[in-house]
């Protein structure tokens, strides 16, 4: 009696100090380990990448995050809650790694509400639900002060699940806009007159090109002349566009600043179809290269040959009354010719390229050249004059045949290259080397209007309609390359959303199950309706108004045939719905009960075996006294 109740008293007491230890083990973590996180998905979810890190570790400025998402009316979208919960993880990660520059208040706009007005105050995006008219708002405001003190914001207006991949390097992107105290400068060398100009065949001054617009919108956009005075001291990126006839004195001042890490962006072409004298001139050269320059970056296009592809050709008009043709050497990539982890080609629809290059990395080229934009397998290199005079599309098809490559046309190029003018009088030696950021795409007519953009007037202004992506291709170029380094090394990182791979296989096998049987009712269907068609067809060649007995009788079987077949129909696709229903059931019923039915199992056997011990114990003892 007495060995039972100090038994109890000891298991008491130790149950006690248990739950005192771990009391006092969660208090410890809240006070001291707060901060320690670790990172369980598969994935890495929710570690921020190093060059998050580094842009945090550099915020001279505070930066308040307000991110505005109507949980409240989101409670019957499962999918757009998740995507949620997974943008509020990742931005207090963010605000932990940033410390007290970086703070972030998370707001619920209800409808009618100084919440909601302020939300679209701010510039969020408000998404009407349906006929109740209540609007659904689910938005990012990043506010901060600069060095002079003014408060400036700035906004993603819809966080879009779909582009879940890229919302690191979109809110990064955000935050690093606020925390410069100026615009980016962009130093524009073109070879082109896309700032406008006067057109010289129709004698009228020309517009500037929509996408240069567009930039400069965006940009401090500074047009240089590196043949005279001006200098790439004060830019944030050079913008090289048919850079023709550069002088050495020029080339040597965009090595130097290519290896002192200045990002670069350059549009090159073998042909240019938009170059100034091509109409007045048609044997003038219409190639743009830097063959010196482009080798000690590591790569290389051959300015002779022109890319043609069959797959991505696209049709154009040879004018009135002529049929439109497929036209080999103006083609459309999509999101399958896109890098698909890259930002600059994130979210693009579609990019227009007219006879343009392709650029090759060189074997013992030391940079790490990264594909941006690639052709279709059915694709080839031809020569420039093949091109050049062609008047009907038609013949770039006669005698075509593909290499098989994927030609790259726009490229990344990253990390230490050497000098191009290793010798000279103040120019860097042999052994100078620099990591450099360049992105080369090899065709110039991509950002030409005629490609990509329309243009209405509206009460006498211009309004340019976007039917392509040329120009946010040029825009998310720059953007991120005036991020700097760190920005550049943010790429697209997997989804929080994970499909359910076991509910998909055995949705697959549903309907497999259901298909032969589902085909085969609508073969007999087809039938039946050609049966009764064929009826019809016989009454109105005899040119009566009434059917026989024969055919009255057959019209009923067939009619009765068809409703039954329909039927039968309807309700092999409902089996087939239902089956794919109770197979998702099952599987969440499995997910709920599994695990708590296995802690349940163990508890039960450790139970069982403690007290088997115990009786063990028990007879020891009674046989000893």
């Amino acid at each position: 009696m007495q060995r039972a109740w100090r038994h109890r008293i000891a298991s008491g007491t130790g149950l006690a100090g248990l739950l005192l230890g771990m009391l006092l083990a969660v208090i410890a973590f809240d006070n001291f380990l707060g901060g320690w996180r670790v990172d369980v998905t598969e994935r890495r979810l929710h570690t921020l990448s190093q060059a998050s890190h580094a842009l945090l570790d550099e915020l001279e400025h505070d930066i308040a995050l307000r991110l505005y998402f109507s949980a409240t009316l989101a409670q019957g979208m499962p999918q757009l809650r998740h995507h949620a919960r997974y943008v509020e993880d990742l931005l207090r990660e963010m605000v932990n790694a940033a410390g007290s520059r970086l703070t972030l208040t998370v707001v619920d706009p209800l409808p009618f509400t100084d919440a909601e007005d302020e939300a679209a105050a701010t510039g969020v995006q408000a998404i009407p639900l349906g006929a109740s008219g209540e609007l659904l708002y689910f938005g990012l405001v990043a506010s901060g002060r600069d060095a002079e003190g003014q408060l400036r914001s700035d906004v993603i207006r819809f966080l879009q699940p779909d582009r879940e991949a890229f919302l690191e390097y979109e809110v990064m992107r955000l935050i690093h806009g606020l925390a410069q105290d100026r615009q980016p400068v962009v130093g524009l060398v073109s070879g082109l007159p896309v700032t406008g100009g006067f057109d010289p065949g129709s004698q009228r001054p020309r517009p500037a090109w929509t996408s240069i617009d567009q930039l400069r919108q965006l940009f401090d956009l500074e047009q240089l002349d590196l043949d005279g005075e001006d200098t790439l001291d004060d830019i944030d990126l050079l913008l090289l566009i048919h850079p023709r006839e550069l002088g050495e004195a020029s080339r040597r001042a965009i090595d130097r600043y290519a290896l002192a890490g200045g990002p670069i962006l350059v549009f090159i072409d073998p042909h240019a179809e938009a170059s100034a004298p091509l109409g007045m001139f048609p044997d003038a050269d219409t190639d743009s290269d830097l063959p010196d320059l482009l080798a000690a970056w590591g790569l290389r296009m051959r300015p002779e040959r022109v890319l043609l592809d069959a797959n991505r050709a696209l049709v154009v008009s040879l004018g009135q009354g002529a049929p439109p043709l497929r036209h080999l050497a103006i083609a459309g990539f999509g999101p399958e010719d896109f890098a698909p982890d890259e930002v600059i080609t994130a979210q693009l629809e579609q990019v227009n390229f007219a006879t343009a290059g392709a650029l090759e990395a060189l074997d013992d080229a030391a940079t790490t050249f990264v594909p941006l934009i690639r052709s279709s397998p059915n694709a080839a290199l031809v020569p420039v004059e093949q091109v050049r005079y062609v008047t009907d599309p038609r013949q770039l098809g006669r005698g075509f045949e593909p290499d098989g490559k994927r030609h790259v046309v726009a490229a990344r190029i990253t990390g230490s290259a050497r000098s191009a003018f290793p010798h000279g009088e103040g120019e860097p030696d042999a052994a100078a080397a620099g990591d450099i950021n360049v992105v080369v795409v090899a065709d110039t007519d991509v950002l030409s209007d005629p490609l990509w953009v329309s243009t209405e007037s509206f009460f006498g202004r211009r309004i340019p309609v976007p039917w392509a992506s040329n120009g946010d291709l040029l825009v998310n170029a720059v953007e991120q390359l005036t991020g700097g380094p760190a920005l550049i090394g943010l790429r697209g990182r997997a989804g929080y959303q994970r499909p359910f791979t076991r509910v998909e296989a055995l949705q697959r096998q549903a309907e497999a199950r259901f298909l032969a049987t589902e085909q085969e009712l609508e073969r007999r269907l087809r039938e039946t309706e050609d049966r009764l068609a064929e009826l019809e067809r016989q009454r109105r060649d005899a040119g009566v108004d009434t059917l026989t007995l024969e055919q009255l009788d057959a019209l009923e079987t067939f009619q009765a045939e068809q409703l039954r077949i329909r039927r039968e129909l309807r309700a092999v696709q409902r089996q087939l719905t239902e089956d794919i229903d109770r197979l998702g059931t099952r599987l969440k019923l499995l997910n709920i009960l599994a695990v708590p039915a296995l802690l349940v199992l163990a508890a039960v056997l450790l139970a069982l075996q403690r007290r088997r011990r115990r009786q063990v114990v028990l007879y020891s003892n009674y046989r000893e006294s």
